[in-house]
């Protein structure tokens, strides 16, 4: 038994800060998703579900202009991804979305819209039943 570090606990911690997101409350958001990323990390939950709470806390990062740590973030999910037997692809489209938020508040506009791009293509090849990929490349 996990008690208060049971996986699901860091599900509803990441819950309450996107609520907390959705309400403008950037401080809290990033709170609670932090907390939730910490029991997720303890509780050795799948990598799936740490790659989408990496992702929502490179969010909350790149909210509060924190954009090297929301960098480590997509990082550390990419890396979860890549070593997936299967693709992830609504991940991979949610990451590179992120990623092209990343970008925009750097003011890299081409690797912005690029990456944008990637998210939009992964989402319709989702929807379509096709195969993506994870490499900003292409590959």
């Amino acid at each position: 038994m996990q008690g208060k570090n049971h996986p699901d606990v860091g599900t509803t911690l990441n819950n309450i800060g996107i609520m907390y997101d959705q309400k403008g409350d950037g401080r809290l958001d990033l709170k609670y998703i932090q907390k939730g990323l910490e029991i997720m990390k303890k509780s050795k939950a799948p990598d799936l579900s740490r790659v989408a709470l990496l992702t929502n806390v490179a969010n909350a990062y790149l909210d509060v202009g924190t954009l090297d740590v929301a960098l480590n973030a997509l990082d550390e999910a990419k890396e979860f991804l890549s070593k997936q037997r299967f693709p992830q692809f609504y991940l991979i489209a949610y990451l590179n979305d992120t990623r092209g938020k990343l970008y925009l508040q750097q003011g890299n506009m081409d690797k912005a819209g690029e990456m944008f791009e990637r998210a939009a293509r992964g989402r319709e090849d989702v929807a379509s039943g096709k195969l993506g990929s994870l490499d900003e490349s292409g590959r």
